[in-house]
């Protein structure tokens, strides 16, 4: 079988991604993902502490996991295998990388390694969609463990009701039932920038290829200038798509 991109040791993927800083680690938070009495305990207290405060506990949950996802965005960057499956999976749907971009900005090398991984995926021409999206699934998996907490909590005490009683009408509308990731926006793994052809492509990717090469022997003022007129330019190819 023949590796996804970017997955070959020793590629020019990995040796790029080693000179802007991002390295092979392991995840510190492995411990954290399995489904034990630690996780289910500690979704029952978040539930219960939403419910006694009148909030939708499945509204609460998808503001505290984007949030908690772009905390530690910049962090998780420096990951090698984190970057390559970001690579894999075609990165962000439009509407999440808007919010990467945005929530980047304080942290310049951090931009440096989205952008490094835009340029990839704008060469290969392959892009997330909303079911494919790595933020767009961690936010579906977040819900979907919500929801079996607010199950178990129900029917651990008999007299809360039904789930839905402590949901907001959306929520309440959609609980259960089998959701795609981003809600079914984009279709279409090449149709990030449909409009985006010639000297307006030209233009990207050399704006792109000059912050990947070029970041070290900037001041950082320089570096900042160079990062906005890349966003800019990826934001405008992104309104073509409108």
């Amino acid at each position: 079988m023949r590796p996804r991109p970017g997955q070959e040791e020793g590629s020019v993927v990995e040796q790029l991604l080693a000179s802007m800083g991002v390295r092979r680690r392991p995840d510190p938070f492995a411990h954290l993902s399995g489904q034990g009495e630690n996780a289910t305990g500690w979704l029952r207290a978040r539930i219960d502490a939403c419910v006694g405060s009148g909030v939708c506990p499945l509204c609460d949950a998808r503001r505290s996991s984007l949030s908690d996802f772009l905390f530690w965005l910049p962090a998780n960057l420096r990951d090698a295998q984190y970057f390559l499956s970001l690579l894999a999976g075609g990165g962000f749907c439009p509407d999440h990388l808007d919010a990467a971009m945005a929530h980047l900005r304080d942290f310049p090398y951090s931009q440096v390694r989205l952008f490094a991984l835009m340029r990839m995926l704008l060469e290969e021409g392959r892009f997330a969609t909303s079911r494919s999206c790595h933020l767009c699934r961690a936010l579906e998996e977040s819900r979907q463990a919500y929801e079996q907490a607010l199950k178990d909590r129900c029917d651990a005490v008999k007299d809360t009701g039904s789930p839905k009683s402590c949901l907001c009408p959306r929520h309440a509308r959609t609980f259960g039932r089998a959701l795609s990731a981003g809600g079914g926006i984009y279709v279409g793994e090449k149709e990030m920038f449909p409009g985006l052809g010639g000297s307006r492509r030209a233009a990207l990717m050399r704006s792109l290829e000059e912050i990947a090469q070029g970041f070290h022997a900037m001041e950082m003022s320089e570096l900042r200038r160079r990062l906005g007129a890349c966003e800019s330019l990826l934001r405008e190819a992104m309104a073509l798509t409108a």
